[in-house]
């Protein structure tokens, strides 16, 4: 598996968040080897000249992936793009799978597989929190935290024919 991230912390947690959800719920021990190279994107690929050179890179390792992990929504359909101009078939050569926060990896042809974060239940929590904390009489303490469960999604990017 080729891990496409961008170096922000918060992005190598989706990561992490989907190793736990898919290895751990089969019963799978992760293990440093299911990786093959790790190429961090530094500009979230925004640049898709950034993207396509990674992509590009872990294509000529040795031991290439039959799977990528992209970390966001610009990085999952960079991915594609460039898997699809090298004439690479996703899923049939190289599955691929993303973090989103969006309806875009229905829209995409083949539709993505992804990790979809509660975005919409993670800013009401925040507000929930925030509204605790401006209308409180007295110094808080001691906060709360709320974990939101992500879902994995399984579209057919992920799927061999």
């Amino acid at each position: 598996m080729g891990l496409m991230n961008d170096p922000a912390p918060v992005l190598l947690q989706h990561f992490n968040q989907f190793r736990t959800g898919c290895f751990k719920a089969r019963g799978i021990r992760f293990t440093t080897g299911f990786m093959l190279d790790a190429f961090p994107i530094t500009d979230g690929g925004m640049q898709f000249s950034e993207v396509e050179e990674a992509i590009n890179r872990l294509m000529v390792s040795k031991q290439k992936p039959d799977a990528i992990f992209a970390t966001s929504d610009k990085l999952t359909t960079g991915c594609l793009k460039t898997l699809n101009r090298r004439g690479i078939r996703v899923p049939d050569d190289m599955a691929l799978v993303g973090f989103s926060n969006t309806d875009i990896a229905e829209l995409i042809n083949p539709s993505l597989t992804v990790v979809r974060q509660p975005a919409m239940e993670m800013g009401r929590a925040a507000m929930e929190l925030l509204l605790q904390l401006i209308e409180s009489k007295r110094p808080i303490t001691q906060f709360e935290k709320r974990i939101l469960s992500p879902t994995l999604i399984t579209g057919d990017s992920s799927r061999k024919k």
